[in-house]
C-alpha cells in the first residue's frame, strides 16, 4: 500500500524519466473485455467492402474506419520518417456518442459496439482522466481541481478533447514496415488497453539506440505522456516515443487488438507551461523533440504535427 507522498514521488520520476506510468486496479478490466469482443467481431467477421461502408473517406484523425496504408504515424516525427504505412487497420471515435461509429442506424448488425465504446468514453473521461489529472495537479504543488477549473478540461471533464480509437494489428507487407512506426502522441495523457502482448516497446531515453519492451497483462493500462503535458511542462515530464513493433507470427495470426483513449485539454486552450513552481525555467526536451515556434491551441497542435 502507497502512502500519498509515495504515489505522488512515483508519479513524478516516471513521467519525468521514461514517460510512461502502468496502472493495475482501475476497475475497467471486464468492460474493456466486452469491447474488444465486439471490436473484433467488426474487423474479422466483415469483407473489406462491407469495413468500408463506415470509412469517412477524410483520412486520418476524423473518426470511422480507417483501412491499412492510411496511418503512418512515424511520418509526424523526426525520428523515422521514411518507414512505410503502418500494419494496422482502425476505427475510432472523437466524441461520448460515438458519432462515427457503427450502428444499426447506419448499416451494422447492431448498437452494441457503439453503446459499449460510449460507456467506456464516458468511464475515461469523467473517472479515470479526472482522478490522473487530479494526481497530476497534486504532484506539481498546484490546486486539485486546477484542470477541471482553469486548465481547459471543463467540469468533469466534458469540455476535454478525447479520442477513443480501436486497433487491429496486421501482418507487415513491407521491409521496414512496422504495425505502429516510432512516434510521440499528440495528447496530453493517452491510456492504453491491449488484449495481449504486441510488441509495445517505448525507447529508453539514456540510449537512444535501445527500447523497453512493455509488461502486459489483461489488467494492465499503459499511461504515456504526451506532447501536450511535455509541453506544458517544459519538458520536466516526458513525452515518450514508442512503437509497436508486433508479436510473433502466431500471435499476430490473432489479430491483437487495442484500445487506446487520447486526452487533451478542450481545442482552444492555449499549450503554455502550467502555474507550477516546478516547471523549469529552461526548456529540458528530449534533443529530437519538436516545439512549436508559439504557443498553439490544442487542436491547433494536433493539426501542426499531423
Amino acid at each position: 500500500i502507497l502512502h500519498g507522498w509515495e504515489l505522488l514521488h512515483i508519479w513524478d520520476e516516471s513521467f519525468k524519466s521514461s514517460g510512461f506510468v502502468l496502472l493495475r486496479n482501475h476497475g475497467l478490466r471486464q468492460i474493456f473485455e466486452n469491447l474488444e469482443r465486439e471490436v473484433r467481431e467488426f474487423f474479422c467477421s466483415q469483407s473489406q467492402g462491407d469495413k468500408m461502408k463506415f470509412s469517412l473517406s477524410r483520412g486520418y484523425g476524423f473518426g470511422g474506419y480507417v483501412e491499412q496504408g492510411i496511418l503512418a504515424v512515424a511520418r509526424g516525427s523526426e525520428i523515422h520518417k521514411a518507414r512505410p504505412p503502418d500494419a494496422v487497420e482502425t476505427l475510432e471515435t472523437l466524441s461520448q456518442d460515438g458519432a462515427t461509429l457503427p450502428c444499426a442506424c447506419n448499416g451494422y448488425r447492431s448498437d452494441s459496439l457503439k453503446e459499449q465504446a460510449s460507456s467506456i468514453y464516458k468511464s475515461l473521461q469523467e473517472d479515470l482522466v479526472k482522478k490522473c489529472m487530479e494526481l497530476t495537479a497534486k504532484c506539481l504543488q498546484m490546486d486539485t481541481d486546477y484542470f477541471e477549473n482553469h486548465g481547459g478540461w471543463g467540469k468533469k471533464y466534458r469540455e476535454s478533447f478525447g479520442r477513443l480509437r480501436f486497433t487491429r494489428y496486421l501482418p507487415s507487407t513491407h521491409e521496414d514496415q512496422l504495425q505502429y512506426g516510432e512516434h510521440t502522441d499528440t495528447s496530453f495523457f493517452t491510456f492504453i488497453w491491449r488484449s495481449q502482448r504486441n510488441g509495445l516497446q517505448c525507447r529508453d531515453p539514456r540510449d537512444y539506440e535501445k527500447w523497453i519492451e512493455v509488461d502486459w497483462d489483461p489488467d494492465l493500462l499503459v499511461l504515456n505522456a504526451g506532447d501536450s503535458v511535455s509541453l506544458q511542462t517544459r519538458g520536466r515530464w516526458r513525452s515518450n516515443v514508442h512503437r509497436v513493433v508486433g508479436p510473433d507470427a502466431d500471435a499476430l495470426n490473432q489479430s491483437p487488438i487495442t484500445i487506446a483513449y487520447f486526452a487533451q485539454p478542450s481545442d482552444d486552450t492555449i499549450l503554455k507551461p502550467l502555474p507550477s513552481a516546478l516547471i523549469p525555467n529552461h526548456p529540458q526536451y528530449d534533443s529530437d523533440f519538436v516545439v512549436p515556434s508559439e504557443f498553439v491551441t490544442a487542436s491547433g497542435y494536433r493539426h501542426w504535427k499531423v
